[in-house]
């Protein structure tokens, strides 16, 4: 049996449930699990428009006037990845991309002014979320490639410490 699981970046309590839940599924049943990129399996659903644009960015609402974000290019079957995923206001990271780039996910719907004064064209609001459909597939070709993750060791992809640590942090000079 196998597991798989949108690893984030994302909503903090979102992904401790996710998580937690794939750990528990394999370690009661010996299933082995795939942690996948939540911010690549949004963009793959630019992948039903016509003709699919040649790059994207993905934006999801990373609080604080922030996006968590990345960039994608289409291979002719499928978006992969060009950068990590990062933090970063709404507008220079998706300024940094070429001019036919197309914007997804929805970070658009809390920071559309921003993401509009970037000058990228933005996709339907019908593709801004991630699909069960799409982990699914992305996490069973990452299996057939033996990209697994010891449960034990499987953790959530947070570009930032959770609130509750920056907190602990300030008040206490030191990290959690």
């Amino acid at each position: 049996a196998e597991v798989y699981v949108s690893a984030g970046p994302g909503s903090f309590t979102g992904l401790r449930i996710g998580i937690t839940a794939a750990k528990m599924f394999a370690l009661a049943t010996g299933a082995r699990v795939v942690a996948v990129p939540t911010l690549e399996v949004i963009a793959q659903n630019a992948g039903e428009m016509t003709p699919p644009p040649r790059r994207v960015v993905v934006v999801l609402d990373a609080k604080r006037g922030h996006v968590y974000t990345a960039a994608f290019e289409w291979n002719e079957r499928s978006y992969v990845p060009l950068s990590e995923p990062v933090e970063a206001g709404p507008t220079e990271f998706i300024r940094a991309q070429p001019a036919d780039c197309a914007v997804l996910g929805e970070g658009v719907l809390y920071h559309r002014a921003a993401v509009e004064a970037a000058g990228r064209r933005v996709l339907p609001e019908s593709v801004f979320f991630p699909r069960p459909e799409t982990v699914y597939r992305l996490g069973f070709a990452r299996a057939r490639r033996g990209e697994f993750c010891p449960p034990r060791l499987l953790v959530p992809v947070y570009i930032r410490p959770p609130e509750a640590e920056e907190v602990w942090q300030r008040r206490h000079g030191g990290t959690a």
